[in-house]
């Protein structure tokens, strides 16, 4: 098996040519070419994070503007700082006893707290519910995971795929897609299957909670990231979203709750729980 050491970069290369030719892909640029950028911004980072754009002529300049018309900071920038940056820090993976390993470069994010979850343990069987265009379901297969990823929206799901296509190819067979709307009884996998990691990220389903506890390994742990009672009074509630409370988060039945905390994140007051499959409460 192969793992993809996916590294976040700032670097992003838009000519037409790009990095597929020069070979700065191995040394911390991901290339987009400017006409993809509107289809593509799934791949970029969160708004706030700076991007440095490769001055490589007209179609960078044109990039720019569409950025910042994005509210997004970019700086045109000569290669110079990005080969210092490399040299100091070398692009070596840093190898697994479990199988080769292979570099790749990324500007986009999983959810922060999912990565934190998925650095603890090893590597199982994911369920990501309501998996968007799938950053947390790529993140995790390339890392070794087998992710069931389930979304109702057939552009989202096609967004993912293409995601794993241009990342981590090498696990496409870890990520299962399926389209189903959650709020529907028989969507989730069989009662016989069972998932280390569960994962409601963005997206908040209580009566899907209370169903999800059976399919839990033992040892598994549960990640919600939603929003909180900050943002809602800040900037009101976001459609489709769930609010939640912290105090109704600890006291999920089935779960006991190993990290739980508010937090003002990328423009978002969230609130964001890891728990553990309480054996005790069966």
């Amino acid at each position: 098996m192969t793992y993809v050491d996916l590294r976040r970069t700032q670097w992003l290369d838009v000519s037409d040519g790009g990095t597929s030719t020069d070979g700065k892909s191995a040394c911390g640029v991901v290339h987009i070419p400017f006409r993809q950028l509107p289809a593509r911004v799934a791949e970029l980072p969160a708004r706030g994070e700076a991007l440095h754009v490769l001055n490589t002529g007209d179609e960078a300049a044109a990039a720019i503007g569409f950025l910042e018309s994005m509210g997004r900071t970019a700086t045109l920038c000569d290669d110079e700082p990005l080969r210092r940056s490399v040299a100091e820090s070398g692009d070596a993976p840093a190898g697994s006893e479990s199988g080769p390993v292979r570099v790749g470069w990324r500007l986009w994010s999983p959810t922060p707290f999912v990565e934190h979850a998925a650095r603890r343990r090893a590597a199982g069987r994911a369920l990501d519910l309501g998996c968007g265009v799938g950053r947390d379901a790529v993140f995790l297969a390339a890392a070794g995971w087998r992710v069931a990823a389930i979304d109702r929206l057939p552009d989202a799901l096609d967004r993912g795929r293409a995601l794993l296509d241009r990342y981590a190819p090498e696990a496409g067979a870890r990520v299962e897609w399926r389209c189903a709307d959650l709020r529907e009884e028989h969507v989730l996998p069989d009662a016989r299957d069972s998932f280390d990691l569960i994962i409601m990220a963005r997206y908040l389903d209580r009566a899907l909670l209370s169903r999800v506890a059976r399919l839990a390994a033992a040892n598994a742990e549960l990640v919600i990231e939603t929003f909180g009672p900050a943002h809602a009074e800040r900037l009101g509630r976001r459609r489709g979203c769930g609010v939640a409370t912290l105090e109704e988060l600890r006291c999920l039945p089935g779960w006991r709750a190993v990290q739980c905390e508010e937090v003002w994140h990328a423009g978002a007051g969230i609130v964001r729980l890891l728990a553990r499959r309480d054996e005790q409460a069966g």
